[in-house]
């Protein structure tokens, strides 16, 4: 289950008043090189299309040229669209921890009065 990294302490806290935690680990994921690489992608394929954007406004662009850059626009502004939704998956998925809980048990069910909404939301998806 993902929890946002602040009900994680209290989430997991709760866990071990219900009974002996067997085994705990932390992890982390360095994200930061696939993160800056897809930055700059995006950076320069924002440039190109701009530019491509300049190409198509001047007056002597001929009919061949135009079709050709209105082509290469489309392919880029797609491929720009692409790379941006790819950025936002590491940037939502930094903002929650996760939390394995292989034996859960209903027990769980009274902590939902002291969570804040998205821990109990994941609490009613994942364990019940």
């Amino acid at each position: 289950m993902r929890v946002a990294p602040d009900d994680l302490k209290k989430l997991s806290g709760y866990v071990e008043k219900l009974g002996k935690i067997a085994r705990h680990t932390t992890d982390r994921e360095d994200k930061t090189a696939a993160v800056v690489d897809t930055e700059a992608k995006i950076k320069n394929l924002t440039g190109f299309r701009d530019n491509l954007r300049a190409m198509l406004a001047r007056p002597s662009a001929t009919v061949k040229d135009l079709v050709e850059i209105q082509k290469q626009l489309t392919d880029t502004q797609s491929e720009l669209d692409s790379e941006t939704a790819q950025w936002k998956i590491p940037q939502m998925k930094q903002r929650k921890s996760q939390l394995k809980l292989p034996s859960a048990r209903k027990d769980l069910a009274g902590m939902q009065e002291d969570l804040p909404k998205s821990g109990t939301h994941c609490v009613n998806q994942v364990l019940f």
